[in-house]
Formats: C-alpha cells, structure tokens, sequence
C-alpha cells in the first residue's frame, strides 16, 4: 500500500487498499497460471521417460532360464 501511495497516482485510503487488493489478486492469478504451465511441463518430461523406458524394456531380450 506504501508503495501505491508513493506513486501518487492513486488518492485515499479505501482507493489505495482496493488497488494493492487487485495487485495481490494479479500476482496470485499469474503465480497459479506459472504453476499450471510448469506441471504440464513436468507432466509431459515423465511422459516421455516413460516412453523411452518402456521401449528400452520391449526391446531388452529376457535372458533364458536353465531348469
């Protein structure tokens, strides 16, 4: 709220709280987007890990077992 009150831009208390309400709400709207975007990303790594892991297994030959 300081820091909105120093710009000058914005006058009166109940102005400046409302608007340093609507910043907070920004950054917390933008962090939970970042997060989304990141799990997704996550997600789609493991993904391909274990695609590749599952090809390396199909394509590994099982040793025979000696009675």
């Amino acid at each position: 709220m300081r820091e909105i009150r120093n710009s000058g831009r914005v006058i009166g208390i109940e102005r400046i709280a409302i608007m340093a309400a609507l910043n907070i709400t920004h950054e917390l709207l933008v962090y939970r987007l970042q997060k989304e975007e990141y799990i997704q990303s996550v997600s789609v790594q493991i993904e391909r890990l274990q695609d590749k892991l599952n090809e390396a297994l199909m394509n590994t030959p099982v040793p025979e077992q000696e009675d």
